[in-house]
């Protein structure tokens, strides 16, 4: 008898980023580090869950950063931390990236 292998449905960039605004919402937004110790995240270390809760590539992680930098014209970690951010900011900006993956 042959075993048949059934490959995981391939995870998206727009699945991730999806995922990683949830994330936001459901554990609160941090500044200043990728993880707080209350459960807190950032922009960056939202994906970096969602990315672990639905077992995403690295390759996929890597897209994710790109389309947010490409929203934000620079490193998402330092729009992310910028004085006066606000959490539904950085909600919005990972929906809006969600529909341009």
């Amino acid at each position: 008898m042959v075993a048949t292998v059934i490959a995981p449905a391939e995870v998206t960039t727009r699945e991730v980023l999806d995922r990683a605004a949830g994330v936001l919402e459901e554990r609160g937004w941090c500044q200043h580090s990728f993880f707080h110790r209350d459960g807190r995240v950032c922009a960056v270390g939202a994906l970096a869950v969602a990315c672990e809760q639905i077992h995403a590539p690295r390759s996929v992680r890597g897209d994710a950063i790109y389309v947010l930098a490409a929203l934000t014209h620079c490193d998402p970690t330092v729009w992310n931390d910028t004085g006066g951010r606000t959490k539904e900011e950085v909600v919005g900006l990972l929906r809006e990236a969600a529909e341009n993956a």
